[in-house]
C-alpha cells in the first residue's frame, strides 16, 4: 500500500515514479519505539518549529503569507508554544514572539479548556495555570 506523507499548504507530491520516494516506514514514522519524538521530545518541538520557520521564510520569499499560510504557520507557533513553555523556556520564547507577530490575540481552538482560559486571561496566562490545572486533575481524578 502505498502511503503519501504531505504537509498542507506546500507543494503536492508527485505521482508515483516522481521524485517523491514512497516508503511505508515514513506514514508509520510516529509509531516507531526510537523516533525522535519518543527519544527526545525536546529535540523533536525544536525541530518542529524549526521546519516551521524555514517554511515560514520560504513563504514570504515566494509569494507572502496568504490568509491560509498564516493560519497554516499559526497552528504550528500554537502547537510549539503549547508543548515547550514547561520545559523548553528559550523555544518557548522565539515560537511565542512569531505567534505573536502573526496572530497577535491568538487564541487556541483546543483543548476547550485552554481555550476558554485565553479568551479569560489571555493565551500566555493560560499557559502559566495549565501546569496547575494538570496536576490537580492528576491528583483528584478527572475534573
Amino acid at each position: 500500500m502505498i502511503k503519501i506523507l504531505h504537509v498542507p499548504f506546500t507543494f503536492y507530491p508527485d505521482a508515483v515514479g516522481g521524485t517523491e520516494i514512497y516508503v511505508e516506514s515514513l506514514a508509520q514514522y510516529r509509531e516507531h519505539a526510537n523516533s525522535l519524538s519518543k527519544r527526545n521530545p525536546i529535540a523533536f518541538d525544536r525541530d518542529v518549529f524549526l521546519n516551521a520557520t524555514e517554511i515560514d521564510s520560504w513563504w514570504l520569499n515566494h509569494g507572502g503569507l496568504t490568509p491560509q499560510r498564516i493560519k497554516a504557520l499559526t497552528q504550528v507557533y500554537g502547537y510549539v508554544t503549547y508543548v515547550t513553555f514547561e520545559n523548553d523556556p528559550e523555544t518557548f520564547e522565539v515560537a511565542y514572539s512569531q505567534l505573536k507577530q502573526l496572530s497577535p490575540r491568538y487564541v487556541p481552538k483546543y483543548p476547550r479548556r485552554m481555550h476558554l482560559m485565553s479568551v479569560m486571561v489571555g493565551y500566555r496566562n493560560a499557559l502559566r495555570v495549565a501546569p496547575w490545572y494538570r496536576r490537580a486533575k492528576t491528583f483528584f481524578g478527572h475534573i
